[in-house]
């Protein structure tokens, strides 16, 4: 017996398993797996359980009909070639004891749970009008998901975020309790809403997310499209904060705020369905080593206050050339511009160098007392 693997749907060559006997639920194929079990069931040398006959046959049924009602085999065939899941005993598979306690404890809210997953309406609905009793389509419906969804999300994650957002945080805790709380994660469509509605200052908001500028500078060149840059940047911070206890939905609305963009920050509560008790604080200036040394956060603070930039800039002996140059590289973004020739000035100054005391000269030339104000109080 042979079956094609899933392996080759990406346009990729498609190699064949040979099958002589079926006596697993999923066949390996390098890192990932390819579930059987309904090969097995159809094919197997194998007596089923009544109850499980007939679980197999209504999910059959639930998942497998056109939209007149009859069954498609074809169509299930060809969509069981294309499923590509990872292999069971991988610590982010959602097991069959995780489906059974959540469809348990479901209450008649299942339905919109199973859009919170990313299932559609319409089959949600296909599915519990075939089955009467909400315990067994609640579990129906969470393994059509499980065996749809891509092969490279953490579908524990996953299913942690829609209990989460669903009110069910003492379901979540109780499944999922590493993923602390729903400040613990964004997926990559959580981050793509707030790529999408950054515009022009996600650098700003990278710097005080704590990714270094040279870092975000890097990313930028490497990225054709500003999008792409964007979506870089927030994934290599979310995959920092995993490291760390850092809960992402706070510090991300607090980064917002500090930058004007409470409008996205309060659309990230909603989304989230979080309620905001960060408050909208005013960022000061961070270095307290005492030994003169300026930030990146502190350079955006004077960067976002200044007006008369290239003044204070040519104070600080920093040549009309290179500023033409980098307004050009900015296109003539004032903030980018200014902190870009900051940085810049920095890695210029040796050792011995006091760069607070070299910048607070220069705010005093240009007659920006408030922020020199604002650096001696560090």
């Amino acid at each position: 017996m042979y079956i094609p693997c899933v392996c080759g749907s990406k346009g990729e060559h498609t190699h064949m398993h040979v099958v002589r006997k079926f006596d697993k639920d999923v066949l390996p194929c390098g890192s990932r797996g390819m579930e059987v079990k309904r090969y097995r069931n159809l094919f197997g040398d194998i007596v089923l359980k009544e109850s499980e006959s007939r679980d197999s046959t209504k999910q059959s049924i639930a998942l497998d009909s056109d939209s007149d009602g009859h069954s498609n085999a074809q169509a299930s065939t060809s969509r069981l070639q294309r499923i590509t899941r990872k292999v069971k005993d991988n610590k982010d598979y959602v097991d069959d004891l995780t489906i059974d306690k959540v469809s348990r404890e479901m209450d008649l809210s299942c339905r919109r749970f199973g859009v919170r997953l990313g299932l559609t309406w319409s089959k949600v609905n296909t599915i519990f009008d075939n089955e009467n009793q909400t315990d067994k389509a609640t579990a129906m419906m969470l393994k059509h998901w499980r065996s749809n969804v891509g092969s490279d999300l953490n579908q524990q994650q996953v299913l942690c975020t829609a209990l989460r957002q669903h009110g069910r945080n003492d379901l979540a805790d109780l499944l999922f309790h590493k993923y602390g709380d729903i400040a613990a994660c964004f997926d990559d469509e959580d981050l793509l809403f707030i790529c999408d509605n950054l515009h022009q200052s996600w650098r700003r908001l990278a710097v005080r997310l704590g990714i270094k500028w040279e870092n975000v500078n890097k990313i930028a060149d490497k990225n054709k499209h500003v999008e792409d840059a964007i979506m870089e940047v927030l994934v290599q911070w979310r995959n920092s904060c995993q490291h760390t206890e850092a809960h992402q939905l706070p510090t991300m609305i607090k980064a917002l705020k500090q930058q004007g963009r409470v409008d996205l920050a309060d659309s990230l509560c909603t989304r989230y369905e979080y309620k905001d008790d960060v408050s909208l604080e005013v960022a000061v200036f961070t270095d307290q080593s005492g030994q003169g040394c300026l930030t990146d956060l502190d350079f955006l603070i004077i960067s976002e206050k200044m007006t008369d930039w290239k003044n204070f800039c040519r104070h600080l002996g920093i040549a009309d050339v290179e500023l033409s140059q980098t307004e050009r590289r900015f296109s003539a973004l004032t903030v980018e511009t200014t902190m870009e020739s900051l940085v810049q000035w920095r890695c210029k100054q040796g050792r011995d160098v006091n760069q607070r005391e070299e910048v607070v000269k220069a705010l005093r030339a240009v007659e920006r007392m408030d922020i020199v104000e604002l650096l001696e109080t560090v």
